[in-house]
């Protein structure tokens, strides 16, 4: 049986100097065992906004993990001078 729940309310905070607003996050559960999060979110950091995107984590602490991640990227692709992809 697979079910959906939306579980979370826009949700802004700050990570690594960059301002992280989770807009959706869905629980997806199939059978008994397997359960993971979809998490739409947007990163700000140094005046560009990300467009929503979608992480899938198990847990909080590998969604902490893969925003690191994005928010790195993010930096890299500003100081690199490709701001220009970001709104």
């Amino acid at each position: 049986m697979i079910s959906k729940d939306v579980i979370v309310p826009p949700y802004t905070f700050e990570l690594e100097g960059a301002k992280v607003t989770i807009l959706e996050v869905v629980r997806l559960t199939i059978g008994r065992d397997w359960r993971r999060y979809l998490v739409v979110l947007t990163i700000e950091y140094g005046g560009k906004r990300s467009r929503p995107f979608t992480l899938q984590v198990r847990n909080n602490a590998e969604l902490l993990e893969k925003i690191k991640s994005e928010i790195a990227k993010m930096k890299i692709l500003i100081w690199s001078g490709h701001a220009y992809l970001f709104t």
